[in-house]
């Protein structure tokens, strides 16, 4: 039952994902931009998420993973300031 309960609450998670993403384009948000930032946004939630349910132990984190980590969300920001066809 503990693997239905996620899969439920994963899947009402990504309904609330594709809502937002109905209400950005709905704000005329552009493809490049919303897309973007939903694909940036995505890898860094589940890296979150990862961490908060397997914590390492103390320089468990490889630099590999942290510098993925401020790419996307440098990117992320680098879309939102500077928008593409604007």
């Amino acid at each position: 039952m503990n693997g239905v309960g996620l899969a439920i609450l994963a899947g009402v998670a990504t309904v609330g994902v594709i809502f937002c993403n109905l209400l950005a384009f709905a704000a005329q948000g552009t493809p490049a931009v919303v897309m973007t930032i939903v694909f940036a946004g995505v890898p860094l939630v589940n890296a979150a998420v990862s961490l908060a349910v397997d914590t390492p132990q103390a320089g468990g984190l490889r630099w590999q993973f942290i510098v993925g980590l401020q790419l996307a969300i440098f990117g992320g920001c680098m879309v939102t300031i500077y928008r593409p066809g604007m």
